[in-house]
C-alpha cells in the first residue's frame, strides 16, 4: 500500500464492480456462483466488456487518463477464483465477515433446471448432495 493511503481504500475497477455483485448475491442466498458471472460477461449478458461505451458524453471525456480508463473499461473477465478472492479482501477490508456460500440445494435445483434434467434426475443429484 502506497504512503498515505487509507487501509480500507479500494482502488476502482471493474472487476470490483463484479466482487461487489457476488458478495450482493450471496448476502441475499441467491444461488449463484462466480462462474455465474463469468458465463454471463462472457456472453455480453452481462456487459462487463462493453459497458463503458453506453457512458454519456459527459463522463467518457473523465475516463481519458490511463488510469481511470483502467478503472472504467477492462480489458479482461476475472476467472471465478478471482472474483471470489477478491470479494472476500473486500469483506476483509471492510471488517465485515463473508456472507455463507449459497445453499447447495438452490444450485442444485438451479443448475439441474438449466440443463433441462428430468425432475427425477434432480431429485437424485439433490440426494447425492446430501
Amino acid at each position: 500500500m502506497r504512503p498515505g493511503r487509507h487501509a480500507k481504500e479500494l482502488p476502482l475497477s471493474a472487476a470490483l464492480a463484479l466482487q461487489i455483485c457476488y458478495l450482493g448475491c450471496m448476502e441475499l442466498g441467491l444461488p449463484l456462483l462466480p462462474q455465474d458471472f463469468v458465463t454471463w460477461c462472457e456472453s455480453g449478458e452481462l456487459p462487463f466488456l462493453s459497458a463503458h461505451r453506453s457512458l454519456p458524453a459527459s463522463l467518457l471525456s473523465v475516463i481519458n487518463t490511463k488510469a481511470m480508463r483502467r478503472a472504467v473499461v477492462p480489458s479482461i473477465i476475472p476467472l471465478p477464483e478471482a472474483i471470489r478472492a477478491g470479494a472476500a479482501e473486500l469483506c476483509r477490508r471492510l471488517g465485515r465477515p463473508m456472507p455463507p456460500p449459497p445453499d447447495v440445494s438452490a444450485l442444485v435445483r438451479r443448475l439441474g433446471l438449466q440443463l433441462s434434467l428430468p425432475p427425477t434426475a434432480i431429485d437424485l443429484a439433490l440426494a447425492a448432495a446430501r
